[in-house]
């Protein structure tokens, strides 16, 4: 496996360690925003189920957002011509839920727990509210970037923290008021986007530094976390990271440019193709440029890295392999054929010749044996060179990086063609 630790030393790289601290922090904090995220859906259905006399399994999945949400809505509402294009259609019209009012009761339970009273539904599915309570956690998330996020995982450091910063309900986690404008969780947030908006993936180790010792701090949160195993281990990785002293894989690095090339996703969704390009949308293009040619530039630095351990493994497998027929140079294997049997041959025709005392069949069995053995000797099948494990695993850390590569040049890619849209139109 190719240690990256040294290469990450340098200044340029200080970008990579702090997306490698909020991967972490986000690992650990996304397992309990989940769970709290599914007992807030158990007791949105348990209220109403007891309140409405439901059985205990009654659910409900045809409701629509546009059949719980009424008519100008902010930020969901857009009319054309005194019409609504959110509710546009006569089944998209604003109603009461079927199921005796379950949705209706769950969408204000969503409202009520908001810190700010402001749900994002532009993410949300409100047919699955019943069923996946992922939907109800992207109601807590900003508006734009979103909706294919599926699950805890397929999330974002930014979307799991806006969770829990905006669901009243994760205040449980947590010792400090998270009403406090300036609490653990939004400084953490805050400092995220010196990581994701750093067009030149530029951070000085000072600021590095605060990132990471944020982090930190929002672990050590006296009400779980600093009790907590995962939580206790994650800290103790992010002190190795600041002080370089921890082991860094293909697996890191891979995942470090993935999230940031998915960040770059989700910006270019809120750009949203747009008729010109305004200076403030070409400023964030040139931006998103600049960001996708060092993503780049770093993979192919890492890529080179990998293949220079890769030549360097296969020239050791060589070496020890020639060692190894050196050491065998006695044995000329083909199958289960050997010298051995050549001399039998031979042995048995000096026996013939012995007892027939026939020069000619002796010559013709010593022939077949010379030939036998040059045959063995100059044509047997070549040894196949054994791949050890850790060529295979350089081989796999290649496919990866080269697939990440591949994310970076669709990225490029969409970028360009945005940017020859916007000019067309203008």
């Amino acid at each position: 496996m190719t240690d990256f630790k040294d290469m990450l030393s340098s200044s340029d790289y200080n970008w990579m360690k702090c997306s490698f601290a909020q991967r972490d922090v986000k690992a650990v904090l996304a397992e309990f925003v989940e769970e709290d995220i599914k007992d807030l859906q158990k007791q949105l259905l348990h209220n109403v189920q007891t309140s409405k006399g439901l059985p205990s399994k009654t659910i409900c999945n045809r409701c629509l957002l546009q059949n719980l949400l009424p008519c100008r809505t902010g930020k969901m509402c857009k009319f054309k011509n005194k019409s609504c294009s959110f509710h546009k259609d006569a089944s998209l019209q604003p109603r009461r839920c079927p199921t005796n009012g379950l949705c209706d009761f769950i969408c204000f339970g969503i409202i009520d727990h908001h810190r700010f009273r402001g749900p994002s539904w532009k993410n949300t599915d409100a047919s699955k509210w019943c069923t996946d309570s992922w939907t109800i956690a992207k109601c807590y998330m900003p508006p734009d970037g979103y909706l294919n996020a599926k699950s805890a995982e397929e999330t974002d450091f930014n979307g799991v923290l806006s969770v829990i910063i905006n669901c009243i309900y994760c205040q449980r986690r947590f010792s400090e008021d998270l009403n406090n404008p300036m609490n653990v969780c939004t400084k953490a947030r805050d400092k995220s986007r010196d990581v994701r908006y750093a067009p030149n993936l530029e951070l000085s180790d000072a600021v590095r530094d605060s990132i990471i010792d944020t982090l930190v701090d929002l672990l050590n949160d006296s009400r779980f976390f600093r009790s907590n195993q995962r939580s206790v281990e994650c800290r103790e990785k992010l002190i190795k990271l600041k002080a370089n002293a921890l082991r860094v894989s293909t697996t890191d690095i891979t995942t470090a440019l993935e999230d940031s090339v998915q960040s770059a996703n989700q910006a270019l969704e809120v750009l949203k193709k747009p008729n010109s390009l305004d200076a403030e949308t070409e400023i964030t293009l040139s931006n998103l440029n600049n960001l996708a040619d060092n993503l780049q530039s770093t993979c192919t630095c890492v890529k080179a890295e990998i293949e220079k351990n890769l030549i360097e493994k296969l020239y050791n497998s060589e070496t020890i392999f020639f060692q190894a027929c050196l050491a065998e140079s006695a044995t000329f294997n083909s199958g289960e054929i050997s010298i051995r049997f050549v001399l039998y041959i031979f042995l048995i025709g000096s026996l013939i010749f012995a007892f027939s005392k026939n020069i000619i069949l002796w010559c013709v069995i010593v022939c077949f044996a010379v030939a036998l053995y040059k045959y063995i000797y100059f044509y047997r099948p070549a040894r196949p060179i054994q791949r050890s494990p850790y060529i295979i695993q350089h081989e796999m850390e290649l496919r990866q990086i080269e697939h990440t590569a591949e994310a970076v040049k669709a990225l490029q890619h969409k970028l360009l063609k945005l940017k020859r849209n916007g000019k067309q139109r203008k």
